[in-house]
């Protein structure tokens, strides 16, 4: 039995053409194969830069909410840390850019 696009709108009238892709496999009829796309999606909490002019301690205090915040994981942390550095806190990066989220914690 070939599925057309028609039927396929009026199965799933809520998704777009693109995701209503006829496709055919050997040796059978059309079978309608649907990309399922999440209802949501999560607006990130962007952390702010550090230079190393303010207080430390009030930075990554407001970097572990904002870290918490996203669901990161140890790795993400690491990254968005070292790219939130800026100025003289960015120097401390040289010679360091494969340290973990506390090693780099330790270094500032």
């Amino acid at each position: 039995m070939a599925a057309s696009a028609d039927a396929v709108a009026v199965l799933a009238p809520h998704l777009t053409p693109r995701q209503q892709r006829p496709t055919s496999t050997p040796g059978s009829a059309q079978v309608c194969v649907i990309i399922r796309q999440p209802l949501w999606v999560q607006v990130l909490h962007p952390c702010v830069k550090f230079d190393g002019k303010t207080c430390v301690d009030t930075y990554l205090a407001k970097f572990e909410s904002c870290a918490e915040y996203n669901n990161w994981t140890a790795k993400d942390k690491a990254a968005h840390l070292k790219s939130a550095l800026t100025g003289n806190a960015a120097n401390l990066l040289q010679g360091n850019m494969r340290a973990t989220h506390a090693e780099v914690v330790g270094l500032l």
